[in-house]
């Protein structure tokens, strides 16, 4: 039995039971063909299958590694980004630290096997017996004696003998602690003061001297490198300061040393005697080169070409 709409009176729709003229819009949007709607096609699964965890050692490896690369990555970067002035002042400087250390190394093994007669260099050797500093085993390899003839014939022989005194009777010997004070004051402070010699005149292996210690010593010595490159050892002699240009005095021609004093003197130490010797030196024994202060900034402009100016 057919419906019919409550509200008009028209027939209802037997399919749907909607009236056509009330619920028209109804019945036109059910009608309609829906549009097709492309489903999104599943995603492929791209993902690799989960790592292997590092054990601790492939882990720090893994660290270092990453490290390297990014501190190497980083030099390219700043090497890339500097001038060509930049980077051949850089290679320069690399190079003239081998160089440099080259000469240190070098100069320090010549005077130290010079000092105790491995090997013989003429010029060094009379330069360490004018001061006091030649020296040869005799017996056992503790016991050692000055190389030199008598002090006295030696140094009235080579030189004008101005003073000499007893180690102990000196009031100008410095301390440890004075000593350390003085040389680093100077701008000697790269390298460890030595000494040698005690009080009573016994020779021991060379030691590192602390600055805060009284203990007195004759004779203490370190080493300089100039900003040429140039090697100098420096000594402390009865509280003189003197300066041997061992580079120098390695490459030069001359037939005896060259040496920096303050004053027109020398000061020297003889262990046999336990003597200082203050002395004048003839020009057939040293070149001696007199400066108003023996420091860094001095022995940087004493090059090879100002020292053979002397003499």
């Amino acid at each position: 039995m057919a419906k019919f709409c409550g509200k008009c009176g028209a027939k209802l729709d037997e399919a749907t039971g909607l009236c056509p003229n009330c619920d028209a819009d109804k019945l036109n949007k059910q009608t309609e063909t829906p549009e097709a709607v492309e489903k999104p096609k599943p995603k492929q699964d791209t993902a690799s299958e989960p790592k292997k965890p590092l054990s601790k050692k492939e882990a720090k490896k893994q660290h270092k590694a990453d490290k390297k690369a990014a501190k190497k990555a980083k030099k390219k970067e700043k090497w890339a980004s500097m001038t060509l002035g930049q980077k051949l002042r850089k290679i320069f400087l690399k190079l003239a630290m081998w160089v440099l250390l080259i000469a240190v190394f070098a100069g320090v093994a010549i005077v130290g096997l010079s000092h105790h007669n491995i090997i013989e260099i003429p010029g060094i050797n009379e330069f360490l017996d004018f001061i006091g500093l030649r020296s040869e085993t005799v017996g056992s390899a503790e016991e050692y004696k000055v190389n030199a003839p008598d002090a006295e014939s030696y140094y009235g022989n080579n030189s004008d003998i101005i003073m000499e005194i007893d180690v102990n009777d000196s009031n100008d010997v410095l301390t440890e602690s004075e000593t350390c004070t003085e040389l680093t004051g100077r701008g000697f402070e790269e390298y460890p003061i030595t000494t040698e010699y005690s009080m009573d005149g016994a020779y021991s292996d060379a030691t590192n001297i602390s600055d805060n210690s009284s203990n007195k010593h004759p004779i203490y010595q370190t080493y300089y490198v100039s900003s040429n490159g140039d090697l100098w050892t420096v000594f402390v002699i009865n509280g003189s300061v003197l300066a041997n240009p061992v580079s120098y005095n390695l490459q030069s021609g001359r037939s005896v040393q060259a040496i920096v004093s303050e004053t027109e003197t020398v000061m020297s130490y003889d262990s046999a005697t336990n003597r200082f010797y203050e002395t004048i030196p003839h020009e057939s024994a040293l070149v001696l080169i007199t400066v108003d202060k023996i420091d860094a900034e001095t022995l940087d402009k004493l090059t090879a070409g100002e020292i053979e100016r002397y003499g």
